[in-house]
């Protein structure tokens, strides 16, 4: 059962415990963003243990047994702490692409509220101009209704 599940296991069609290759994946977004795992044949290693032969038939055979239940043991906690690291270097990985996303969304927000404001600034400008031309020419007819009262 256990030989099934080291032989059997996979993801994206490609085998985690059966055969020693190099799995890279994209985890950023320019090209060389990649993590490379290179992977042993845990399945071969634990054959090479001789965990398929125990026997417990007598104390010399049972303290073999043993030492080679210990050393499978050691086997798997090391797989485990590796694949314990590369779990954090994936999360390092995610959370550096999310701050640049987060970095990235809050440059735009601060462009758009520039251009927002220079529009504001701009309008209000545009608005005292116009207020300020149509004072002016208030007085210059309000001197020129004056002047005619003058010579009436």
């Amino acid at each position: 059962a256990n030989q099934d599940i080291i032989d059997n296991t996979s993801f994206n069609g490609q085998s985690l415990f059966g055969d020693a290759s190099s799995l890279n994946f994209q985890v950023g977004p320019q090209a060389g963003d990649q993590v490379s795992v290179e992977q042993s044949s845990l399945g071969a290693e634990i054959a090479a243990l001789g965990l398929s032969d125990i026997s417990l038939r007598d104390s010399a055979d049972a303290a073999a047994s043993l030492q080679t239940l210990d050393e499978a043991q050691n086997l798997i906690i090391e797989r485990a702490s590796e694949f314990g690291a590369l779990s954090q270097t994936f999360t390092s990985q995610f959370e550096q692409v999310q701050q640049a996303r987060e970095n990235a969304a809050a440059s735009r927000s601060r462009v758009a509220d520039a251009d927002l404001a220079r529009e504001i600034s701009d309008q209000a400008a545009a608005l005292v101009q116009e207020q300020v031309s149509t004072a002016v020419r208030g007085q210059a007819n309000a001197r020129q209704d004056l002047v005619l009262q003058l010579l009436s």
